[in-house]
């Protein structure tokens, strides 16, 4: 996987490739309960905070509402892909729903009343 800087991590992002930086790194991963049909391409803060997040199935960018750290937010105003990429901003607790589960669990709970945020 590539290292690269946090300057340099938006070209990667807008790419969807895998990289290595300073506190950050993005990959891709097959959400837990969709068995292959979504995969998620997640940029993470700290190893563990995802800050952006692109799903295949909905074919759409999504951010975190909450920048959790004044170095997230940032890292994200550095890498923020806006103005290149349409990206709905959703709360937190719905992007790590999104990263684990997959956007059709994510449907699916909302339907069903779940409250995001």
């Amino acid at each position: 996987m590539s290292k690269v800087t946090q300057l340099d991590a938006r070209r990667y992002i807008l790419s969807k490739k895998p990289f290595n930086g300073s506190n950050i790194h993005a990959g891709w991963h097959e959400t837990f309960w969709t068995d292959g049909e979504d995969k998620v391409y997640t940029v993470f803060s700290y190893g563990w905070y995802p800050i952006f997040l692109y799903s295949t199935i909905a074919d759409q960018w999504f951010c975190t509402d909450n920048g959790y750290s004044p170095t997230t937010k940032k890292q994200m105003s550095r890498i923020f892909p806006h103005g290149d990429l349409s990206v709905t901003t959703i709360p937190h607790d719905m992007i790590v729903d999104l990263d684990h589960h997959g956007y059709n669990a994510v449907i699916h709970n909302r339907l069903q009343g779940t409250s995001y945020g």
